[in-house]
């Protein structure tokens, strides 16, 4: 009965230790996509300054 028990708790550690990695993945993405969009953005308003001047 021990054994389960340990076993149990070493899953749910695991999984524990599984989610935080994905969460932290997906910041780390969702970040870097957010930069990306933001640069694009900042580059086209560049453009169409230099273009209109």
């Amino acid at each position: 009965m021990q054994a389960l028990e340990k076993y149990i708790s070493e899953a749910f550690f695991l999984k524990n230790i599984q989610l935080k990695l994905i969460n932290l993945i997906e910041e780390r993405f969702f970040y870097s996509i957010k930069l990306l969009f933001h640069f694009k953005l900042k580059n086209k308003e560049c453009s169409k300054t230099f273009l209109s001047t």
